[in-house]
């Protein structure tokens, strides 16, 4: 920001940044305090859209040139990066890449799901091969061009190189992964799994490890109790060291069911010192789910326990779904989800109906006097007439006792053992 003059001239100029543009303007005064004034009302201007510097039309950029040079900058998780990478490749191999940014429609959006979408049923293996080969995806796999479009566009408004930001609608029927199985559906599944998808499936059902988590896994980070310790059901403990964010390094300690899975594997490979805990001839060294079988594996369990589809994913969806329901509270299974946001974790606490209904049973409890409580004062009473005492205090003179008002109702309350347990737990409380 500066005020300056031109050679020979009175007139005095201001220059200043504005949105990363320099302006350069004339004041059209010569007193340098008037002069920032006049400057203060260009900015104001410039700010309000008043001046015709914000009316200059940007040059048309299509949206496969938005997305080869503008989009993916700067840092972004490992896992995000590819999930965009996965949609920019689609929609620059679509016609939309020729589109200029500010000619996509709502409408684009809708066709390009027409175009692409298959059925959300068809989940065999021989009919997803004649999709695939047709050009033709599952609704999550177009969702994910279109929220890597959402989200260019999005890019492109907050770059200025947008005005507005069309509504791009998803496709509808989605695989969601929210799916909490039984324990008669988790028995079935488990009888009919071949291995290594059931050992797998365990793991994400009794530890809640994110299945890539699983599939690294590796004896390093994997201990076994020697010795007894303080908790006889710690059986050993899993180190997780890398994965999804920066919270997901965790330890997790082995319940008797996920115990048995990584000892099995431990002693049938002659117990090695170091390695993958679940190796696989492929070309990362262990299982993945798309490499190896354990996807074809998966179907297959589903196929012949005759259960609705369901993706893998669903058991560590399960673990946290029942360690919520069974009282953990969200800061610690956000730590042991392995989760950033405690807002993510609350996805996994599914309400069950029976704790609706005992929240309302206490409430009417609670209404009706039945519901007990402890007070400060340290002692178990009635919360109806606990209320009516206070009541009666408020209301009653300095002078007079403190039991006189409610000693009807306490002579009614059938909660208490003895009448000398009322009397004395309510002196106790008058002379803290």
């Amino acid at each position: 920001m500066a005020l300056y003059r031109k050679k020979g001239s009175k007139i005095v100029y201001t220059k200043f940044d504005f949105r990363g543009r320099e302006i350069r303007r004339s004041t059209g005064v010569t007193n340098k305090k008037d002069a920032r004034t006049v400057e203060a009302k260009i900015r104001t201007e410039l700010a309000e859209g008043r001046w015709g510097i914000l009316d200059e039309r940007p040059a048309e950029v299509t949206l496969g040139e938005f997305l080869k040079k503008h989009f993916i900058t700067g840092e972004i998780a490992t896992k995000t990066r590819e999930y965009y990478q996965y949609g920019i490749e689609k929609l620059l191999d679509s016609d939309l890449a020729k589109l200029p940014l500010n000619k996509i429609t709502k409408q684009d959006g809708q066709r390009y799901v027409a175009k692409f979408v298959r059925p959300a049923g068809d989940y065999k293996l021989d009919q997803r091969r004649e999709h695939l080969s047709n050009n033709k995806f599952s609704p999550s796999t177009v969702n994910c061009v279109l929220r890597t479009l959402r989200r260019a566009l999005t890019v492109a408004h907050e770059s200025r190189m947008l005005g507005t930001v069309p509504k791009i609608e998803l496709a509808k029927n989605e695989r969601k992964r929210d799916t909490v199985l039984s324990p008669s559906q988790q028995q079935t599944y488990f009888a009919v799994c071949d291995q290594p998808c059931n050992d797998v499936a365990m793991l994400l059902l009794d530890s809640g490890m994110r299945p890539e988590e699983i599939h690294v896994l590796r004896w390093e980070n994997t201990e076994f109790t020697v010795t007894p310790c303080s908790n006889p059901l710690r059986l050993g403990t899993i180190h997780i060291l890398v994965g999804k964010t920066k919270h997901a390094p965790r330890e997790l300690s082995m319940t008797p069911d996920v115990y048995q899975v990584p000892r099995r594997w431990y002693e049938e490979q002659g117990r090695p010192k170091e390695g993958c805990v679940f190796p696989a001839d492929t070309q990362s060294g262990h299982i993945t789910e798309s490499e190896s079988s354990i996807r074809k594996q998966h179907y297959k369990a589903i196929g012949e326990a005759k259960l609705e589809h369901f993706e893998i994913y669903c058991f560590r969806h399960t673990f946290l779904t029942i360690l919520g329901a069974s009282g953990c509270d969200p800061y610690t299974l956000a730590r042991i989800a392995g989760h950033a946001d405690i807002q993510m974790t609350m996805r996994y606490c599914h309400t069950q109906q029976e704790f609706i209904e005992t929240a309302f049973d206490r409430l009417v409890d609670f209404r009706q006097g039945r519901q007990k409580g402890v007070t400060t004062g340290g002692y178990w009473q009635n919360t109806e007439v606990h209320s009516n005492a206070l009541a009666a205090t408020a209301n009653s003179s300095k002078n007079e006792p403190y039991l006189k008002a409610p000693v009807a109702q306490l002579d009614r309350a059938s909660d208490y053992e003895s009448e000398g347990r009322k009397f004395e737990s309510c002196r106790a409380h008058q002379n803290q």
